[in-house]
């Protein structure tokens, strides 16, 4: 018997049918960075299945017929409401099409539009499931340059009148202009405006993919392209996928009737999975705006750790995209990286990820890019990810260093800092005003914004000569944008920006109160093989503020207490003047606690009940009351007995340090903490240092006495851990005399 040859389909297969391809094994490396799933844990299984029981027990007879072609109709009269609501998009539930995911909306929409050759845009670097898509149809995709803010105007023009003069047919501009697929960026409302223009102007429709649109972690949400659409350009394609599970496979598209019908005759298969839509329905009108807000907190961590642990193990030697949402980190290595040739050793050390070329329009572009997806893995795993990538990753990195000039003018020291790596101090000059403003007894704003102007050009060279340089070798400005006074913030602020465009050199903004958490990091305190690692608890007692921050990584932030009057700084300011020790008060009075003094009467410890808030204002009366009682204030010719004046000023010191103990530590053990930082000129205190390390479960990281006043090392130090992502030119910084830290 002679064998029979298997049916050959070569001749008959369709002249347009794809190329044959594998099917795909999927293997998943212990850190997966390459697929944009969201984190298991949030996946609402038990609501959805309580969704489709009631679903099933109300309407499931309607199993017996086909679904709508275009839906469950009480789920597109959802999606309806909700972008009327979020998006601003007025649309008729007729004018809505459930559909698998995104990819399927944005498929047909493809198949209705594109012959072959003709001429689609996207952005330089632009989603791989589309891109397939787009080649299957034998599109010419061509990515326009971006930055970002989103894909450039001009660039934009310029692509398609280029492919008017080839004599080629421009159809969809396509784009996702939230948290774009892979690069992370959000296009601002000018952009969109713009990329509208331009569609109207020459006749090409939009596909706007807005399916990331509701992971928003910060910020406020960009007005959708489509709600500034009246001509029916926008074709709009939203998903739940992201925000439920890719495994729910229910997406959306909105567009005009005229491009509602044709899509009713491509879309094959019916209506999408009923068992779908009406979990997804009833689990959406009950469950999901809180839900969505659950996972936002979620992944928040997650992008946090991730861009921590980026800065940690790449430094200045790479730069990364810092969305607000979504689901993505763009990596830029140096052009001499080749991340496609390191993907396999990548691989094998537990690490997966997406190199740029799988993103680029010509296949061959973007080499040395990588996308990070960080929502699947838990935060530590992001950190021994990110950590374990292997050598052939980037480029020798042992030499890269940045020097930033810190300029700190926010209150009454005008200072000046050359600091390398955030860590260590080349300079760091400052020119105090105390004594000025002594004889008045506290600050008065408008003579320190004068005397700042009088002072920091001399304080900026000085710093810059010291260090051995000149203004050229720096590599980033960074100055004291808020809080603080408006005037002396201003003097600084204009400084730092007139200093950067002479020289065009990145200028950022720095919270002041950040700044001393970072004085922590200077030189050898503590050593980098000292660090405890995060959360961190951080006391900041600086100027007009007393704060417990805990600080989850780099950057990331948490108010847990404040002052609910008086700052302690402040306590101590009006407590020295009761007792006519002067000013500065904190020093006064610890330099008084310190002679011989006769016992005294301790002064209350005030809380608030429920509330790791601190109150200093009682005490500070308590203060005053103890002075008039002994005929102290006002002042007076009555003769003053020091042991007894230095055993109130220690009475009066250990009821304050006992305060900010007492709650530092109840919050370390709340949030079990790994540290405890000290921060801002309080922090200079030798009793509160000494008390704190006694109490303290955890190690005390307290900056030298130097360095917890204000100055300008500790802004640079602040500024390295932002500009080391990458170089930033805040041109249109302005002061924010009211900044907070979280």
């Amino acid at each position: 018997m002679t064998d029979r040859q298997p049916f050959d389909y070569d001749t008959l297969f369709a002249g347009n049918a794809p190329d044959p391809a594998p099917m795909r094994v999927v293997t998943r490396a212990k850190y997966d960075f390459a697929i944009a799933y969201p984190d298991p844990s949030t996946v609402p299984t038990d609501a959805l299945a309580e969704c489709l029981r009631s679903a099933v027990a109300d309407e499931g007879r309607e199993l017996a017929v086909y679904p709508h072609e275009q839906g469950y109709p009480p789920l597109r009269k959802y999606v309806a409401q909700k972008l009327a609501r979020d998006r601003g998009i007025h649309a008729d539930p007729d004018d809505i099409f459930l559909a698998d995911g995104s990819s399927q909306p944005n498929h047909i929409l493809i198949e209705a539009l594109i012959e072959p050759g003709d001429v689609v845009f996207t952005e330089q670097f632009v989603y791989s499931g589309t891109l397939r898509t787009l080649q299957r149809f034998h599109a010419d995709v061509r990515g326009v340059h971006c930055d970002d803010d989103g894909m450039l105007p001009h660039a934009l023009d310029a692509a398609i009148l280029d492919a008017k003069r080839e004599g080629k047919r421009p159809k969809i501009i396509y784009t996702i202009p939230t948290f774009q697929n892979p690069m992370g960026w959000t296009m601002t409302l000018e952009r969109r405006r713009a990329m509208l223009d331009a569609a109207r102007s020459h006749g090409i429709a939009i596909i706007e993919d807005d399916c990331y649109v509701d992971l928003r972690y910060d910020g406020e949400n960009v007005q959708s392209i489509a709600s500034l659409d009246r001509d029916g350009i926008v074709n709009y394609v939203g998903s739940f996928s992201k925000i439920t599970g890719p495994g729910m496979r229910i997406g959306y598209l909105s567009a005009s009737e005229q491009m509602m019908g044709r899509l009713r005759t491509i879309k094959s298969g019916g209506g999408v999975n009923q068992f779908a839509a009406w979990a997804i329905h009833r689990y959406a009108e009950r469950f999901l705006d809180g839900h969505v807000r659950e996972i936002n907190d979620v992944q928040r961590v997650k992008r946090d750790s991730m861009l921590s642990a980026l800065g940690e193990n790449f430094g200045s030697a790479a730069c990364w995209s810092r969305p607000d949402g979504g689901l993505y980190i763009w990596l830029e290595l140096p052009e001499s990286a080749d991340l496609v040739e390191a993907q396999d050793a990548a691989f094998d050390a537990g690490v997966g990820y997406q190199a740029g070329p799988i993103f680029s329009p010509d296949g061959v572009s973007g080499k040395n890019y990588a996308r990070l997806c960080y929502g699947y893995n838990t935060p530590d795993d992001i950190r021994e990810g990110v950590a374990r990538r292997p050598s052939s990753t980037t480029a020798d990195t042992s030499a890269a260093s940045m020097k930033v000039l810190g300029i700190e003018t926010s209150c009454d020291e005008t200072a000046a800092a050359v600091v390398e790596d955030g860590r260590r101090i080349h300079s760091n000059v400052v020119a105090s005003q105390a004594d000025i403003h002594a004889e008045y007894g506290g600050i008065v704003p408008e003579i320190a914004s004068r005397q700042h102007l009088v002072t920091l050009n001399a304080v900026v060279r000085q710093a810059v000569n010291q260090a051995g340089i000149e203004l050229r070798d720096i590599d980033g400005i960074a100055v004291t944008h808020g809080p603080g006074l408006a005037g002396s913030l201003l003097v600084g602020v204009n400084a730092a920006k007139g200093l950067a465009l002479a020289g065009d050199t990145p200028v950022i903004g720095v919270n002041h109160l950040e700044g001393h958490i970072y004085a922590a990091w200077l030189e050898d305190i503590p050593p980098p093989e000292a660090d405890p690692g995060f959360p961190l608890l951080c006391l900041i007692a600086s100027g007009g503020h007393t704060d417990l921050v805990l600080m989850r990584e780099h950057g990331v932030y948490e108010l847990l207490a404040q002052t609910r009057d008086d700052a302690a700084g402040e306590a101590f300011d009006k407590a020295a003047r009761v007792l006519g020790l002067g000013f500065p008060g904190g020093p006064a009075i610890q330099a008084m606690s310190e002679r011989p003094h006769a016992e005294t009467k301790r002064f209350p410890r005030p809380s608030i009940k429920g509330s790791l808030d601190f109150s200093f204002s009682g005490l500070k009366t308590a203060m005053l009351h103890r002075a008039q009682e002994k005929g102290w204030y006002p002042p007076s010719d009555v003769r003053v007995d020091q042991r007894e004046l230095a055993g109130v000023a220690a009475a009066f010191q250990e009821a304050m340090v006992d305060c900010m103990v007492t709650r530092c530590i109840a919050a370390a053990k709340t949030h079990r903490v790994k540290g405890i930082l000290l921060g801002g000129g309080v922090a200079a205190n030798s009793l509160l240092r000494r008390e704190m390390t006694q109490a303290s479960p955890v190690p005390v990281i307290v900056p030298r006495p130097s360095l917890c006043t204000d100055n300008g090392a500790m802004i640079g130090a602040a500024a390295w851990h932002h500009l080391r992502s990458g170089p930033q030119y805040q041109w249109d910084l302005d002061v924010a005399p009211s900044l907070r830290l979280a």
